[in-house]
């Protein structure tokens, strides 16, 4: 069931499965933040007295349970509807690991909990944040793969930059998961963060000058950029602050919170690149194909647009991948 709106001659149908879905992506984006929160208190105030209790405690297991269940529900639900099978395993994998998510120690039914445990919730809550994410992009009723490509020129591609940039950043929040409860050090955490950074710039300076006429690259290009450099930024922060916490008389209340901040940061950059992924690989393709296929005149699947042709090679286009589309 969808929502129409035609103002202005133009519809802007959205789906209640994907505002679910977008929900599930939105929950597993607090999870991060929460865990973060609470596993960095655990190593903060470590020293306190034991008759405290976690103030982040419930909050913790009620998002970790909010997590399952919007998973479980979202994995029924496609698998109930006529989508694409696709949707249907991605959601399944989806619903898995949230699951382990809530499951593993330190999880919803668990009466204590370590503080390393919580970088595991982090590492799961981010596979979940990628997940949900792709389905709520995928499920929107204007999805469609078929649409003008643009030949890759760039050197690398912008596709394998794009790519390298979100496995990066993947890799970057895993490390400053296990940072936060200190099973690693600090210079890994900062080194991926400068090439997570650097890949950023690069793939926004690429988009700027190779593809400026490709309107759809733009803006998450933009969000890219912007959100790995305030990433860097606010672990520059909370690096200061874990330095100066052991000189500290009393152990700094804020240094939590700015853990949580700089692990929000993450999620967005983690999001931002994972759109701009999935975008370049919606508009663009490889400058080889492109090229055999104005030499050749063959019919493809898809539609392609060269910088140096004239007309595009056009074909019979493919049906939308969302599953509620009226088509």
């Amino acid at each position: 069931m969808t929502t129409p709106n035609h103002s202005n001659g133009i519809s802007t149908d959205v789906s209640w499965l994907h505002r679910f879905a977008a929900a599930a992506a939105l929950a597993a984006f607090t999870a991060i933040v929460v865990e973060t929160l609470a596993s960095s208190s655990a190593v903060v105030f470590s020293n306190r007295d034991a008759s405290m209790s976690d103030p982040y405690e419930w909050g913790r297991r009620a998002i970790i349970a909010a997590v399952a269940l919007s998973g479980l529900l979202l994995a029924i639900w496609l698998w109930q509807s006529p989508s694409k099978r696709y949707l249907k395993l991605l959601s399944a994998i989806m619903a898995s690991v949230a699951v382990v998510h809530a499951g593993v120690p330190g999880g919803v039914l668990a009466v204590g909990r370590a503080p390393r445990t919580g970088a595991i919730h982090a590492c799961l809550a981010e596979i979940v944040f990628g997940l949900a994410l792709c389905l709520a992009l995928f499920t929107r009723t204007d999805w469609r793969w078929a649409e003008a490509k643009t030949a890759d020129v760039a050197a690398p591609s912008l596709r394998s930059l794009a790519a390298f940039t979100t496995i990066v950043i993947c890799i970057e929040s895993v490390l400053g998961a296990g940072l936060s409860v200190r099973i690693i050090g600090t210079p890994p955490h900062v080194w991926t963060g400068l090439v997570a950074t650097f890949s950023a710039l690069w793939v926004l300076e690429v988009v700027l000058n190779k593809f400026s006429h490709v309107a759809a690259l733009k803006i998450p290009a933009v969000l890219l950029a912007e959100a790995t450099v305030l990433e860097l930024f606010i672990g520059l922060v909370a690096h200061s602050m874990a330095l100066n916490a052991p000189v500290s008389p009393r152990p700094l209340p804020g240094l939590p919170v700015i853990n949580a901040t700089h692990a929000a940061a993450a999620a967005l950059a983690l999001a931002a690149s994972l759109y701009t992924t999935l975008q370049a690989f919606k508009y663009l393709a490889p400058a080889t194909s492109c090229a055999a296929i104005v030499e050749t005149g063959n019919e493809v699947p898809e539609l392609y647009t060269l910088a140096n042709a004239s007309e595009p090679v056009r074909s019979r286009p493919e049906t939308p991948l969302n599953p509620e589309s009226n088509e």
